[in-house]
């Protein structure tokens, strides 16, 4: 089930990354805690990432377009990576922290449609 877990989780994580690169408002709108993106950005070195976004561009319509709609008349080429880069961290944490969430839940939960009335026979009830 664990392995089974952490596919579904890259998938959905991906799915996720691809949608955030599709949607314009998520470049645009502010972001929900800038002081946090403030200090995520001081650590965030463009350069470093220049072969990966290319690759971004290439194998990702979505984000090649949404790309195109906003540098340079809506957002600066680094403004834009930044916030790429730092919605793609935020998404990471969260799916990190849904899997932290998901290996400490029961690993096969009865499900309620198991129980019968049979079972309400052994509880004590007050007359």
């Amino acid at each position: 089930a664990a392995a089974a877990t952490g596919g579904q989780s890259e998938a959905r994580f991906r799915e996720r990354a691809r949608r955030l690169g599709a949607d314009p408002q998520a470049f645009t709108r502010p972001v929900a805690d800038a002081a946090h993106f403030g200090r995520w950005r001081d650590g965030f070195e463009l350069l470093a990432h220049t072969a990966q976004i290319e690759q971004l561009l290439k194998e990702h319509e979505g984000l090649a377009s949404t790309h195109a709609s906003l540098v340079p008349t809506t957002l600066s080429y680094r403004a834009f990576w930044e916030r790429y880069f730092y919605e793609l961290s935020q998404l990471q944490a969260r799916e990190e922290r849904r899997a932290a969430l998901l290996r400490r839940a029961p690993p096969n939960p009865q499900p309620l449609s198991d129980w019968d009335d049979s079972a309400l026979d052994d509880m004590p009830f007050e007359k």
